[in-house]
């Protein structure tokens, strides 16, 4: 009789051990990584896409978002995703500028950025017009991206007085993508490329006097403890990308895969509106913290979106035929 208890329970430790490993089976966790902070604006998105999906998949899916760094710095993200170290993650696209011009056509000065609601409008159709392209290129690396979010429009931020064109010369600016390195280099100043992270630091020690930035980071990097101007200047509406591994992407059902995709769309959308309205609020709080709003001068402004025009054809020659298609198409729209 006690043999048979024995076996009896056996058997039923088996068959639970069985149950248990067809649950875990049955749920797919992944980790993603982004560099920025819980409080951004793309972080809280990327939270509620991985919750939508969460939610969708009545939680047989669940990506847990490192943030902060707290996985990759912002740098290490990309390779991670590559190297499948990671099987998702947050990049700025026009950090990688330099490996292909595709990469920075949001980041190029004053091609799709005018003023306000105007500009988010321009980024917009620059990004269907150059999508295709963009996608082929990660494509080629194994990377697929998701969606992509915006960053509201650029401020000037200085501790030296900008009058006029003259005081760029020498001027000791933080860029964070080569095309801004460049535009500094247009206007006479001298860029040094410095992530995010790191900019109060650099005021503080004068590694930088100045630097041209998404209102969003001037709010977010606390602006007013290194400068006390800033300058509208709006010009570009950068994105960041989100990436995913395609092997790890093209292993999950096609129902967890349609979740994701969908997910992702509204994610896009929901981006967009959000990034407009965080934008708005940044402004407010850069006056609310003591910070002056100045206004540049009408040459400075003009010389600004003449070097504009002249980095958008530098682009067009690196881009190659492809890269004059998408402007040509985006200027007749």
């Amino acid at each position: 009789m006690w043999q048979l208890t024995q076996r009896y329970t056996q058997v039923f430790l088996v068959a639970a051990g069985l149950c248990f490993a067809s649950a875990s089976q049955a749920q797919t966790t992944w980790d993603a990584a982004t560099g920025f902070a819980d409080s951004n604006i793309h972080t809280k998105n990327f939270r509620q896409f991985a919750e939508e999906v969460d939610v969708a998949s009545s939680g047989k899916f669940r990506i847990n978002i490192r943030s902060n760094g707290s996985l990759f710095k912002q740098p290490e993200i990309r390779r991670a995703i590559q190297t499948k170290q990671v099987q998702m993650g947050e990049i700025f696209l026009g950090a990688y500028g330099n490996e292909d011009p595709f990469f920075e056509v949001d980041t190029v000065p004053f091609l799709a950025g005018k003023f306000e609601r105007e500009a988010y409008d321009d980024a917009r159709r620059l990004w269907e017009l150059s999508r295709a392209q963009i996608e082929e290129r990660f494509a080629r690396t194994g990377l697929m991206p998701l969606y992509v979010m915006p960053w509201p429009g650029m401020v000037l931020l200085s501790t030296v007085p900008i009058g006029t064109v003259n005081d760029f010369k020498r001027l000791k600016v933080r860029a964070s993508a080569p095309t801004q390195a460049r535009f500094a280099e247009h206007l006479g100043a001298s860029p040094t490329i410095i992530a995010a992270p790191e900019v109060a630091q650099a005021f503080a020690i004068g590694a930088v006097q100045a630097q041209m930035v998404s209102v969003l980071i001037g709010a977010d990097t606390h602006a007013w403890e290194y400068t006390k101007t800033f300058y509208a200047i709006h010009g570009i509406n950068a994105k960041n990308i989100i990436l995913v591994n395609r092997q790890a992407f093209e292993s999950l059902s096609p129902e967890l895969r349609a979740i994701v995709l969908k997910a992702a769309a509204n994610a896009e959308k929901r981006g967009w509106e959000a990034s407009f309205e965080a934008g708005k609020q940044a402004y407010r709080l850069l006056e609310e913290k003591g910070m002056m709003r100045a206004q540049l001068s009408q040459e400075v402004m003009a010389k600004f979106r003449g070097v504009g025009d002249v980095m958008t054809e530098e682009w067009i020659k690196k881009a190659g035929p492809g890269g004059a298609k998408v402007i040509d198409q985006f200027r007749a729209r």
